[in-house]
């Protein structure tokens, strides 16, 4: 029982020694000079007011349930004031809701038009926009450096895959439908009637044209910037 009494006491030490050398370098830094002063401080005070290690206090006067109740009392709080510290430098994620008329849309030439709903798709993470363009609107042959996840909330998007734009091979999409289309897959689009859509997934998420010259508004349309 007292080899038990002894370890654990030991322990609490060893925690309580660990959390001042950290106290001690976020006070003091890495300066030598400043953690030899500090030092010095401290075992003229252990010298002027001598006290007796915990752990060989419980060694001959403890027993295991009051080294056990000391042990985590001192664990309680170490992790009550790491939770705390990290609370305090991560800010609160709070809800949202955007109406449809305080939704912020930006031209985007060529009649097209987006709105930043969620993150930026130019940084790594998470991003969600909106798009929306007039009828008989176009995108030229393009590909995305991302997978693209488009939801078509109202209108009608029409979709073909491949490096030239061909009317023919336009798949309509209404109101309610997905597209998922892979990073770096060549297609095109057209707009029949004012349609709204939605893009989101993992950014950085670019726009590039197959063919520049034929798609000036290009990186305009579905890029958002």
């Amino acid at each position: 029982m007292a080899q038990e009494t002894l370890f654990l006491a030991r322990r609490i030490e060893l925690v309580v020694q660990s959390s001042r050398a950290s106290q001690q370098e976020a006070r003091y830094g890495t300066d030598p000079i400043r953690q030899r002063d500090a030092v010095a401080v401290s075992e003229f005070v252990s010298v002027k007011h001598p006290a007796t290690p915990c752990w060989s206090f419980l060694a001959s006067n403890g027993t295991k349930e009051a080294a056990m109740r000391i042990f985590m009392t001192v664990a309680l709080c170490i992790f009550a004031f790491q939770a705390t510290d990290r609370s305090q430098n991560t800010p609160a994620v709070t809800h949202r809701i955007v109406l449809p008329g305080d939704i912020k849309w930006q031209g985007g030439g060529g009649g097209f038009f987006f709105a930043d709903m969620l993150g930026n798709p130019d940084n790594p993470g998470l991003s969600m926009f909106l798009n929306k363009a007039q009828d008989g609107a176009t995108l030229q042959p393009h590909w995305h450096s991302r997978d693209e996840n488009l939801i078509v909330l109202s209108g009608t998007f029409l979709v073909g895959i491949g490096d030239t734009f061909d009317e023919h091979a336009l798949q309509a999409v209404p109101a309610g439908g997905y597209l998922f289309i892979p990073a770096n897959v060549h297609h095109f689009g057209k707009i029949k009637g004012e349609t709204v859509w939605e893009i989101f997934g993992e950014g950085p998420f670019t726009y590039t044209s197959v063919n520049p010259p034929d798609n000036p508004n290009g990186e305009k349309h579905e890029k958002h910037r």
